[in-house]
């Protein structure tokens, strides 16, 4: 079809070139002719138009496919980055996470138990989960017999933690210059871990960090213990008032050791969570750098449950890497989220369980200083009563 109308178009610019003389010389009168002319001349202009508008739509499909071939070469470049930071995710270790961290409560309340147990008339049944030194743990659960009894515990305890100061002026007293110089005296020992390095802290304790924040509790809580009776004076009036005394002594401090309880058992190891962590190591759980936060050699009795929450929260905030990561890689950043808020949810019912031990703290407290003011009036008004014929 374009074919014939070019040839047309052809014959006709034929006619039209002829000059103006010749028609001048001949005037063109043919109706047909002139029709034919038009005819061919819209043909021509539509021939043309067709063709512009077919050039036009190549020359978009090519701007398109340049433009999806560089979006594509984007797209794989990111990925390849992608792959660079992060290996694909392994939900293995995200349950093993989950699981472990729920199994970490059940262990903590255990753990506390066991560095808790107050005895009603005096001692305690504390202690080591991993073990530890038996004869500290003796010490720490003692029900001395006098007040000298328990000045020497305390004294026993201490010489295996003497600082070098301390080692050379009271050589009677101290086995030395100990590795963990006052760690049975220090807060840190506590928080920190006994024998971190002063720039470090520790969040899973071993055996010995464990002995120290024990000693430390028992100076800190109840360093000279009320003196046990002995059967045969637990059975006279003055000793059974005496026994009452004691099993109130031991409500009231049984509070004020718990905080402190709870805060070594959330720095106890955890038995078998070594597995996890191995898991870590290897997983986009940790993502991009968070698994150099992570090395199962480091701990080879477990981790604490502090010590998950550490590298959960480590692994991002102090993570550089985690940030370009995430910048990278917008797809991730709504699983981020998920993990983040489920791990605010955790951290806020853990809030209100501190905020019902702070409450009843308070509410002994004040049940303490009312008790102080109002009871030996209550005792005199009472004598008044009795005196009264």
């Amino acid at each position: 079809m374009k074919n014939k109308i070019l040839s047309r178009g052809l014959v006709v610019a034929g006619l039209l070139s002829v000059s103006t003389a010749a028609f001048a010389a001949y005037p063109v009168i043919d109706v047909n002719l002139i029709n034919a002319v038009n005819s061919v001349r819209a043909d021509v202009v539509q021939m043309l138009k067709s063709i512009n508008e077919t050039i036009q739509k190549t020359a978009k499909n090519i701007q398109d496919n340049a433009i999806q071939i560089e979006r594509d070469s984007n797209t794989l470049r990111a990925e390849q980055q992608r792959g660079e930071k992060s290996l694909p995710e392994n939900r293995c270790a995200t349950g093993g996470v989950a699981e472990a961290a729920g199994a970490a409560g059940s262990a903590v309340v255990a753990n506390t138990r066991a560095y808790g147990g107050a005895g009603a008339f005096g001692g305690r049944s504390t202690r080591n989960p991993l073990g530890g030194d038996k004869g500290l743990e003796s010490r720490v659960n003692e029900a001395p017999r006098s007040q000298a009894a328990a000045a020497a515990s305390v004294l026993e305890t201490h010489a295996n933690y003497c600082n070098s100061r301390d080692a050379g002026e009271y050589a009677g007293l101290c086995k030395g210059t100990s590795v963990l110089p006052d760690a049975d005296v220090q807060a840190a020992s506590l928080f920190y871990g006994a024998g971190s390095k002063k720039d470090e802290r520790s969040y899973t304790f071993n055996a010995r960090q464990i002995d120290a924040a024990m000693a430390y509790l028992k100076n800190v809580n109840d360093s000279l213990p009320a003196t046990r009776l002995t059967a045969a004076e637990a059975r006279k009036p003055s000793g059974r008032a005496y026994l009452a005394l004691q099993a109130g002594l031991a409500s009231s401090t049984s509070m004020a050791y718990f905080p402190s309880e709870l805060a070594l058992a959330e720095r106890t190891p955890l038995r078998g969570t070594q597995d996890v962590l191995r898991l870590l190591e290897k997983s986009s759980a940790y993502p991009s750098g968070g698994r150099g936060f992570v090395d199962a050699n480091d701990f080879p009795d477990g981790v604490s449950r502090m010590d998950l929450l550490r590298l959960d929260v480590a692994r991002r905030y102090e993570n550089p890497k985690w940030y370009v990561d995430v910048a990278g890689n917008p797809d991730s950043i709504p699983k981020e989220q998920i993990f983040m808020q489920a791990l605010a949810l955790n951290m806020q019912f853990r809030q209100i369980e501190q905020m019902e031990r702070v409450e009843v703290l308070l509410g002994q407290l004040v049940a303490r200083d009312v008790n102080r003011d109002l009871k030996p009036r209550l005792h005199a008004q009472y004598q008044a009563v009795k005196d009264t014929k």
